[in-house]
């Protein structure tokens, strides 16, 4: 079976949240602009999850509000996701991607640029609300990331 994987990086936030910590920061207006327009872009190109693991920041919440008319799918919000190390995150994946074809992980730097590395090989940095589309094959998510993926196609918002 096919598998694909999109990593989305969070849209361009604040660099202070009204909280004062890290982990509410919320989105600028150009950061709900990106989610927009990438999402349109996602829709477009038919990258449209089955389902999305999203870290529970508060900038992914908000992002995944840009995202989420263009690319309806269910959204779970984890704090395990939150600044997780890459191993820990295909971990997730391979836990709870369950029989979904094509999962959304939303989250952060470095860990997206780690992981798209660790299954294809290719360097890549997402820069904000950047998404790549990673395919690989496998009859669960645990046996798909134990192979490899192939870096398909990237999408910027700008």
């Amino acid at each position: 079976m096919e598998r694909r994987l999109v990593l989305v990086r969070h849209a361009r936030p604040a660099l202070v949240g009204p909280d004062g910590t890290d982990h509410g920061r919320t989105l600028t207006e150009e950061g709900r602009r990106q989610a927009d327009v990438v999402g349109r872009r996602l829709a477009d190109l038919g990258w449209a999850p089955d389902l999305v693991l999203a870290s529970d920041a508060r900038r992914c919440r908000e992002t995944w509000d840009g995202l989420a008319p263009h690319v309806p799918a269910p959204a779970r919000f984890l704090r395990e996701l939150y600044y997780a190390d890459p191993g820990g995150i295909l971990d997730l994946l391979a836990r709870e991607g369950g029989e979904a074809a094509t999962v959304m992980l939303l989250g952060h730097n470095p860990a997206q640029g780690a992981i798209v590395a660790r299954l294809s090989g290719a360097g890549l940095f997402l820069r904000h609300a950047e998404a790549a589309l990673l395919a690989g094959a496998g009859p669960s998510w645990r046996v798909a990331i134990a192979g490899r993926f192939r870096v398909v196609d990237m999408v910027s918002p700008g």
